[in-house]
């Protein structure tokens, strides 16, 4: 007696009518490697240049900042007014 065999409701996928896309041509791998690897390569270039260029160092002597100017400059408005109503 003969064997019976059946054949599958469905291709499978090595009888498949439609040809396998090589891997570089999905845009998802690209947007699945590419991003974390852009990132990585600007980390590492990131590094570099902070390494090679420190900043200079900062004199505090030289550092005022502006709101603390302003400040002194109303402080001596003030007293030169307080000064000359108390003169008059």
């Amino acid at each position: 007696m003969a064997a019976i065999q059946s054949k599958p409701s469905r291709p499978s996928s090595s009888d498949d009518l439609t040809p396998a896309i090589p891997w570089w041509r999905v845009g998802w791998m690209w947007l699945v490697v590419g991003i974390p690897a852009v990132t990585v390569v600007a980390g590492v270039v990131t590094t570099v240049l902070a390494i090679q260029t420190p900043d200079p160092p900062v004199m505090r002597t030289n550092v005022e900042p502006v709101h603390l100017r302003q400040a002194i400059d109303v402080a001596e408005a003030t007293s030169a007014a307080a000064n000359e109503s108390d003169a008059q």
